[in-house]
């Protein structure tokens, strides 16, 4: 049976509800058995908590703040906070910190919001994820009286990246990951495009000419996805060759030379591949992440945040452990290159084979810039992947895709289908469009291998 990633709200709401799919494992909904006080809930093992509220925005809850004990001299404490709605799903919700900056009371007025309200215990740390979520998930068992429960935990960026090597490392601690890119490898990247910038005369691309670089490009390449939408899907189909360089005549030699760089790999002294190149799908994003005027030079061109720690052959307990990994990124990332994920993705396959579905599914949004906006990409992504991987979770049925809308002032109203990789997503119509289907209706929009 195919069911339809639809809302945030409806998805939570029909998972909530017995019976309300034959094969669902619904989340226990449930309410606090102590009262919110450290006096009646306490400390778990190697724990101290420095604060207990109870708070009425943006739901009622009780929220804790505390720390884990340090490991030993010269250790640093691991800060955390739990956010425990009064009226629970069920459900436990980590976020991963995408920066060492913690911010107790902006768990719950920025990333917890929505998932507080659709009755998600919500936690986040300043730094060791693994630690903070161990004391904030026996937090909860104590407040709600409960020993089992689903767990998810999403981040993006360098939160991202924390997901991916928590469930390479510690596939136990929750049931479904969510990781939206991952802040690695592209650093390279910078350092080589950032040198080429300060040593080279004129090498510098303006933001206006990275406006006529999109134009190009986009009508060029605006339908080798299947579809002329406004987006280029797949940047595997920039080529960068001679037709391209006529089309980019107002760039000189040199700041062709940096364009190129930008899409390029960079490699080492032996000529090895360490970090693969940009997209070239929204490039005028690029004006101020790669070649702007305050570009800092740098000389290491060498690895990349995470390198050496990401490893998708090191899946195999998540995979055996029936937990579920959901991996996500931009095709527009102009920080980390969506080449990253898929060859993460591809990096799995190559160790799991078919089997890989069964508990990892990769998806490479439209449009989508770092972790969030970007021009014509649907707004709704984070969300979207996260409630894949509760429907994933509770009911067995893997995401055969995400269907995601764009919405918002200055924005058309579009849906998206978003295929797995290394499957895509193919519009009926084709880029003539002879039968005159909407491009923007996700349901003319097909899956294929």
């Amino acid at each position: 049976m195919r069911v339809p990633v639809i809302g945030l709200l409806s998805v939570f709401a029909a998972l909530a509800l017995a019976g309300s799919c034959a094969q669902a494992a619904p989340a226990a909904r449930g309410m606090p058995k102590l009262a919110c006080s450290a006096k009646a809930v306490g400390a778990p093992a190697n724990t101290t908590l420095v604060s207990v509220k109870a708070l009425l925005a943006p739901v009622a809850h009780c929220r804790f703040e505390g720390f884990v004990n340090a490991a030993g001299p010269g250790s640093a404490k691991v800060r955390f906070v739990l956010a425990a709605p009064q009226q629970w799903s069920g459900r436990f919700l980590f976020t991963a910190p995408a920066a060492v900056a913690f911010r107790a009371a902006s768990v719950v007025a920025e990333a917890a919001a929505q998932p507080l309200r659709y009755g998600f215990a919500v936690a986040s740390t300043d730094t060791d994820t693994h630690a903070a979520a161990m004391a904030t998930q026996a937090l909860a068992k104590r407040y709600y009286g409960r020993e089992t429960f689903n767990r998810y935990v999403t981040g993006c960026s360098a939160g991202g990246d924390g997901v991916l090597t928590l469930a390479q490392t510690n596939p136990e601690d929750f049931d479904g990951y969510v990781a939206g890119g991952g802040d690695y490898g592209s650093a390279s990247n910078v350092a080589a495009i950032a040198r080429r910038v300060n040593q080279v005369p004129d090498a510098g691309i303006a933001p206006d000419e990275f406006i006529r670089i999109q134009a190009a490009l986009m009508a060029r390449y605006d339908g080798a996805d299947s579809a002329v939408d406004g987006l280029i899907w797949n940047g595997r189909v920039i080529r960068l060759d001679g037709a391209d360089r006529k089309a980019m005549a107002f760039l000189s030699d040199a700041q062709w030379e940096t364009l190129k760089l930008i899409a390029a790999p960079v490699r080492d002294a032996g000529g090895a591949v360490t970090a693969p190149g940009f997209w070239l799908t929204n490039p005028k994003l690029f004006a101020d992440s790669l070649t702007g005027p305050d570009l800092a030079p740098t000389g290491d061109v060498a690895g990349g945040a995470a390198a050496g720690r990401l490893d998708p052959g090191a899946l195999g307990a998540l995979g055996t452990s029936g937990h579920k990994l959901v991996h996500w990124t931009g095709a527009a990332d102009p920080v980390v290159s969506p080449e990253l994920v898929l060859g993460y993705a591809d990096g799995a396959w190559k160790s799991f084979g078919s089997q890989t579905w069964g508990f990892y599914r990769a998806f490479v949004i439209p449009g989508l810039a770092h972790c969030q906006g970007g021009e014509g990409a649907p707004t709704d992504a984070a969300d979207k992947a996260l409630e894949a991987a509760v429907a994933w979770v509770e009911t067995g049925l893997p995401p055969e895709a995400l269907n995601l809308s764009a919405a918002g002032a200055g924005q058309p109203s579009r849906t998206f289908r978003v295929c797995p990789w290394p499957q895509r997503s193919v519009f009926t119509g084709g880029a003539r469009n002879s039968k005159r289907l909407d491009v923007n209706d996700a349901r003319n929009w097909v899956c294929k291998s």
